[in-house]
């Protein structure tokens, strides 16, 4: 947070690399948000998003004419499998590469196996730090499980301990 007298770093505008400047109108806060010297470098930064060009499509794509274009892995796996692919059927990048379009990285898969595959924010396996075993941890405690079960979790506990002792004796 910053407050009144706060003495801020150097800045320089996202979009000119400018030096910015505090305008003696603006609070002190409003300085530390602005990224841009001014309203011609925040538009020139707008229009750059807006405008992205072709090539920044995260799929490669190919045209089938009548001024249309469709996805070059969908394209492919419909060749493989002698058919369209139905709306509800996704094409999976395994390696989460979108340009990678090799047959053998390409899966065919329904919207919902394709939604839970890549909704899941923390992994569902994971490794305990004390002993290295691969433990299943409970859904909602993906994120913050870090040992297989309790002895681990005590043995976890006493190392941090330790570890915040020793701080304490090298502050003093």
């Amino acid at each position: 947070m910053v407050r009144k007298g706060d003495v801020l770093p150097a800045k320089t505008c996202r979009a000119c690399a400018a030096l910015l400047v505090q305008r003696a109108t603006e609070r002190i806060y409003d300085f530390a948000k602005r990224i841009t010297c001014g309203h011609a470098c925040a538009t020139t930064m707008l229009h750059a998003r807006w405008n992205r060009p072709l090539t920044a499509a995260p799929y490669r794509r190919v045209g089938v004419g009548g001024g249309k274009s469709r996805q070059v892995s969908r394209v492919l796996v419909e060749q493989l499998v002698g058919r369209t692919l139905c709306r509800d059927e996704h094409v999976h990048h395994i390696n989460g590469n979108k340009t990678d379009d090799r047959l053998e990285n390409l899966r065919v898969m329904s919207a919902g196996e394709h939604a839970a595959l890549h909704s899941r924010k923390h992994p569902t396996e994971k490794t305990c730090v004390m002993c290295g075993a691969t433990f299943t941890p409970a859904p909602s405690k993906r994120l913050r499980a870090k040992t297989c079960g309790p002895a681990c979790a005590r043995a976890l506990a006493s190392v941090n301990q330790t570890k915040v002792w020793a701080s304490r004796r090298s502050d003093q």
